[in-house]
């Protein structure tokens, strides 16, 4: 039976000496009117871990405070203190000094932005971040130098043998019992420890972590691969989404391909991976296709990123992405470098493809509108190198105005809607492979004339609606910035005499434009 009034302190003594000098602050402690402490020292354990499950079993307290010889109590009324945390919320199941609150997707809090708490250390060098305006801020983990908890929950040895991520599992494991992880507000430091030591994770362990707990604690990631007649280059893009270090991951396909062979070759993936969803279209035409996989919605993915069925993902690509996200506030969208590859894989080395900066940066998403309608560059890149965030797209659509129809393009104008709502973030490391064949059709008289209307279409809603072209000036060098290339587009028409009803839309859009200058 639970003893109500009992506080049970476990300490690991890691370091003789350490553990000789606990006890004279052991004695100092303050004991709540009403409590009774008990005192465990294990000394036979080789690991944190094993040393709080084999003493936590040995009593029946209903508080216990789990540390090891290097962390020192030195607020003498930190057991009042303690309690007085759990008794503000029944909910409360579990208490550290400093916490994360957002796990990093490679699941070493260390390593996250946003970490809040307080401590010193024995050098002097202290933490101290986080604006509490109650008595205790709600993290989804909190470090295992110090803990305290007032509900017992398994431990899970049953997957950690190692002192890494055993801390983390077990604050997710209170979270999903329904308790909450706090972090309190200290008035003088509560503890010194050694808060700033960066244990070591291995991989295996960090892989157990990230297999078991990932979907409990990262957003879900949609990823859209529309595919047609191109089985082995599908095949390569495919592997390199399942290849992903990020595991909270969904893949949508729609494949218009006019034969069987994407959908054989996909038969033994629906067999291994539960997440990929397969829907094959034969008589769907190109934009049929484009219109499924634009209507592909599941309400409970957070980021989504469009994958072409030629290119490739980076391994890190979403692990990176996502992680800029959820440790930046206010991110609209997450893009990178992107390497050109040919037909076989093979790299190619363009000194036109660039980055766009030499470093990781940030940049006010106005000003990035505003450039890429001005330069008529899309320097953001292709819809495969860039992780969107869903609440920022128009009814869940891509495009900008949502009056483009049949001369829709699905990078910069999406590109333009989402950087409303706030900053781009450029990452200098290439994390998506563009691939450059014979098979393409960017450069098509058909594409080029789709192209120039979307450009149009575009720079017309921007003006009107004073979004990135506030001024006349803007409007005017994004104007002949466009008439530039439209000039071009029509050469390249009457070279190839190519015939369409949309070469006089164009000329018309041409007319209209000047008119609204």
């Amino acid at each position: 039976m639970v003893d109500e009034k009992s506080i049970a302190i476990i300490l690991w003594i890691n370091d003789e000496e350490a553990g000789r000098k606990q006890g004279e602050y052991m004695k100092a402690l303050r004991i709540p009117e009403g409590y009774s402490v008990e005192l465990f020292e294990v000394i036979d354990a080789s690991l944190r871990l094993e040393a709080y499950v084999k003493e936590a079993s040995q009593t029946k307290a209903k508080y216990k405070v789990y540390l090891d010889a290097k962390t020192v109590m030195v607020n003498e009324n930190i057991l009042e203190d303690i309690l007085s945390v759990f008794n503000k919320d029944a909910s409360i199941g579990m208490i550290g000094l400093i916490g994360t609150e957002k796990i990093p997707t490679s699941g070493v809090c260390v390593w996250a932005n946003k970490r809040i708490g307080k401590a010193i250390g024995y050098n002097g060098e202290t933490f101290e971040k986080g604006k509490f305006i109650d008595d205790y801020m709600e993290v989804m983990a909190i470090d295992g130098f110090w803990m305290a908890t007032q509900y017992d929950l398994p431990w899970r040895t049953d997957l950690f043998y190692t002192d890494a991520f055993w801390d983390v599992a077990q604050c997710i494991e209170y979270r999903k019992a329904g308790y909450k992880v706090v972090v309190p507000k200290q008035t003088d430091y509560w503890c010194i420890a050694n808060w700033a030591e960066q244990r070591q994770h291995d991989k295996a362990s960090q892989d157990i972590f990230l297999d078991t707990y990932s979907k409990d604690i990262f957003p879900l990631v949609s990823v859209v691969i529309p595919t047609y007649n191109r089985p082995e280059y599908f095949r390569e893009a495919l592997e390199s989404v399942l290849s992903q270090t990020y595991r909270n991951i969904e893949v949508f396909i729609t494949d218009n391909s006019h034969n069987t062979k994407t959908k054989e070759l996909i038969v033994p993936y629906l067999k291994k991976y539960r997440n990929i969803i397969y829907e094959h279209h034969p008589d769907f035409e190109s934009n049929d296709n484009w219109n499924r996989a634009r209507k592909y919605n599941n309400p409970d993915a957070v980021y989504v990123n469009w994958l072409m069925d030629d290119d490739l993902f980076v391994p890190e690509k979403i692990a990176k992405m996502v992680d800029c996200y959820e440790q930046n506030e206010g991110l609209a969208l997450v893009t990178s470098y992107r390497e050109m590859i040919g037909a076989n894989g093979e790299k190619i080395n363009d000194s036109q493809w660039k980055p766009v900066f030499n470093q990781t940066t940030r940049v006010d998403g106005g000003t990035v509108g505003r450039e890429i309608l001005v330069s008529g560059q899309n320097f953001v890149g292709e819809p495969t190198t860039v992780l969107i965030k869903k609440e920022y797209l128009n009814n869940n659509d891509l495009g900008f105005s949502g009056e483009e129809g049949e001369y829709f393009l699905s990078d910069f104008p999406t590109w333009l809607a989402c950087l409303q709502h706030g900053d781009l973030l450029y990452i200098r490391e290439s994390l998506s492979l563009f691939r450059i064949h014979e098979g393409q059709s960017q450069r098509t008289p058909r594409t080029m004339l789709k192209g120039a209307i979307c450009w149009g279409l575009e720079i017309e809603y921007a003006y009107k609606n004073k979004l990135y072209l506030a001024s006349l000036e803007d409007f005017e060098m994004a104007l002949f910035t466009w008439i530039n290339n439209v000039l071009f587009v029509l050469k390249k028409i009457r070279e190839n005499r190519y015939e369409s009803d949309s070469i006089d839309v164009l000329k018309s859009l041409v007319s209209r434009l000047i008119v609204v200058k």
